[in-house]
């Protein structure tokens, strides 16, 4: 038996009756020429390790320290006092080192495409000293940060905006910053499962925004006294029991979406929850949204009864 695993993680399942295998993901992580960048978060606390590849943000290792601090005072000792402190300090360096060629060297090669390096004080310049010009030369970026560990590869992120543009994190950060720049104009925005679906099949959604792993089920009902009496139903979790009606289909939502995106001339952008915007996305507007060609009233309307109706029946969405 054969066992075959995808290059990285698959973060949502389809579940499709067709006549043919559907490998578009898997094709996707073999075209795909995403950018990995090697974060390092140096001070005199710990140093962490970190890996930005596409949407997705890792820890690689934490390494903490206990450094002595200047002195100004120690008498005759107080030479000794420094020298025991630069000697740690540059211990500290060299240990850094050792767990850079363990997490970023390969064959003597660089494991990742670029490198930048964050911290306070001058750890990080005494790190780049001490390696060699060609890994140096790859360095992107070098911030200082008021934060280690993990809070300081955020901030790393956030203050090396400008050279990591063209990755796929700064791009899913650029599409939601966009979608609630229009919520603050009041503008071209919509967002809840029925909303956004009947904006779709409008044509009014230029770009449809949706989390990985959305958690709602899109179920066609029909009524069983008359069966002209149709509805659409999108709840959290997959329900099988609708008084007076019964079930002519039930999928996740993403997939349906998956299925039919394309035929209403909108361009879909799938968002992870490795980033806090993307979280306040998630949970704030449940995860669905999209920017949309021009405004529309009655949007805004159905979205405002959403909310009250949201208020007896916590994400049970029927249009």
């Amino acid at each position: 038996m054969i066992i075959l695993e995808p290059l990285k993680p698959i973060s949502h399942s389809i579940y499709l009756c067709d006549s043919r295998f559907h490998t578009d993901f898997l094709r996707e992580q073999i075209s795909a020429n995403e950018t990995r960048i090697g974060f390092v978060i140096i001070d005199g606390h710990s140093t962490t390790f970190h890996l930005l590849c596409g949407n997705t943000k890792e820890t690689l290792v934490k390494f903490d320290v206990n450094l002595p601090n200047k002195q100004g005072r120690g008498g005759q000792s107080q030479n000794r006092f420094e020298r025991i402190r630069v000697e740690k300090r540059g211990w500290y360096v060299s240990k850094v080192i050792e767990l850079f060629t363990q997490y970023f060297m390969e064959a003597g090669q660089l494991n990742v495409s670029y490198l930048i390096f964050g911290g306070c004080a001058s750890f990080k310049s005494d790190l780049a000293k001490k390696l060699d010009s060609k890994i140096t030369d790859k360095i992107l970026a070098m911030v200082d940060l008021q934060y280690g560990g993990e809070a300081g590869f955020h901030q790393a992120v956030e203050l090396s905006a400008s050279v990591l543009k063209n990755t796929r994190f700064m791009k899913e950060q650029n599409i939601l910053q966009k979608f609630f720049d229009q919520i603050v104009l009041d503008g071209r925005y919509c967002y809840s499962p029925s909303s956004t679906i009947s904006a779709l099949e409008g044509g009014l959604i230029e770009t449809l925004i949706v989390y990985e792993d959305l958690q709602c089920f899109r179920t066609e009902l029909v009524s069983v006294n008359d069966p002209s009496e149709k509805k659409i139903v999108y709840k959290q979790f997959f329900e099988d029991n609708y008084s007076g009606y019964k079930i002519v289909s039930s999928l996740p939502l993403l997939d349906w979406i998956l299925e039919h995106y394309k035929e209403f001339g909108s361009h879909l952008e799938l968002v992870s929850s490795t980033t806090s915007i993307s979280n306040q996305f998630i949970e704030g507007f449940g995860g669905i949204g999209g920017i949309l060609r021009f405004k529309s009233e009655t949007l805004l309307l159905d979205e405002t009864k959403e909310c009250e109706e949201e208020e007896e029946s916590e994400y049970d969405y029927v249009y």
